[in-house]
């Protein structure tokens, strides 16, 4: 089967089941220039209201139960863009996500899914900047998790 928005969408319905998360929307297109290559883009969406806590606690179980799945399922895939959207948002494109990963699929070799957290991927995207992209909104900087996880990210990397 064609890789598709629709294809993707489906095939990440299982992925977040154990969240309790849906699909707000899901594309696959042609990333610009210098970067390039194929992206599949997949926000995703609480059902109802959650505390920024919440989002930042599970950006990295979530991260690790979507992306190698999706890597090994459409080899075709350059990058990878998983986002994390308010339970209110409107599904439009201009929507700012509360959390953004965007990786290259080197990237995602240079990760073990099976044992990362939070503070690995920050470290890895202060390394390796070209093949890792995070970004958080709506005070998930403040939280407890995402503080300790930026603090042991400095030592990380070095």
């Amino acid at each position: 089967m064609p890789i598709s928005d629709a294809v993707v969408a489906r095939a990440a319905l299982p992925l977040l089941a154990p969240f309790g998360l849906k699909v707000q929307r899901s594309s696959i297109g042609e990333k610009a220039a210098p970067r390039g290559g194929t992206e599949l883009s997949l926000y995703v969406q609480p059902p109802g209201t959650e505390s920024v806590d919440a989002y930042a606690t599970r950006m990295m179980p979530l991260a690790a139960a979507v992306i190698p799945e999706l890597y090994a399922k459409y080899p075709g895939i350059d990058w990878i863009d998983l986002c994390q959207e308010p339970a209110k948002s409107s599904g439009a494109w201009e929507t700012v996500p509360v959390t953004r990963l965007e990786l290259t699929r080197s990237g995602a070799r240079r990760i073990d899914w099976k044992r990362a957290d939070l503070a690995q991927l920050l470290a890895l995207q202060r390394i390796h900047p070209l093949e890792f992209s995070i970004e958080w909104h709506g005070g998930i900087g403040q939280t407890r998790v995402w503080r300790a996880a930026a603090e042991r990210a400095k030592t990380l990397a070095g």
